[in-house]
């Protein structure tokens, strides 16, 4: 009898769940990502009793706002939602650019050339030395970065 392999069932289960939040998020806020919310009494319990309180943004956790707002009054959990395919596009263009970049350099090197051993060797300790994440933070830090629009930012960052 074969044994349940738990972590990849449960990365399955985490990675459906993504693609269904990518591809079909109305089924799962009909919130508004760059709405503002105006501020509004809402209710909550104190102690047993119920309290009505005028709100300013950023709101609590709400019957509204499952999750809030932020400071400008949009929905958090509705902004996470509709982020998650910008998210997934960028993790699949790393792994894609990755690939196309590792698989031939892997490939050479396995066969013999010293010069792409070396170029490998010095990237693998450099980015040991420095993470990915604050080398990515400061690099994207920069004016021309900073300013481009969504979907090249994405690029950008993948490369």
């Amino acid at each position: 009898m074969k044994r349940i392999n738990f972590p990849l069932l449960l990365g399955g289960i985490i990675l459906l769940v993504l693609l269904l939040l990518t591809y079909f998020p109305e089924q799962f806020t009909s919130r508004d990502p760059i709405h503002e919310e105006p501020p509004r009494y809402i209710e909550y319990q104190v102690d047993g009793e119920l309290v009505k309180e005028l709100s300013v943004n950023p709101m609590r956790p709400n019957t509204i706002n499952l999750m809030g707002t932020d400071d400008a009054g949009r929905d958090i959990y509705a902004r996470l939602v509709y982020g998650t395919k910008n998210t997934m596009r960028l993790a699949f263009l790393i792994a894609l650019f990755r690939m196309f970049l590792a698989l031939p350099l892997g490939v050479l090197a396995g066969m013999g050339h010293k010069g792409l051993s070396k170029i490998i060797g010095f990237f693998t300790t450099f980015f040991s030395a420095v993470p990915m994440l604050i080398f990515a933070y400061i690099l994207l830090n920069f004016n021309y970065f900073y300013r481009m629009q969504m979907e090249k930012s994405i690029m950008a960052f993948a490369v």
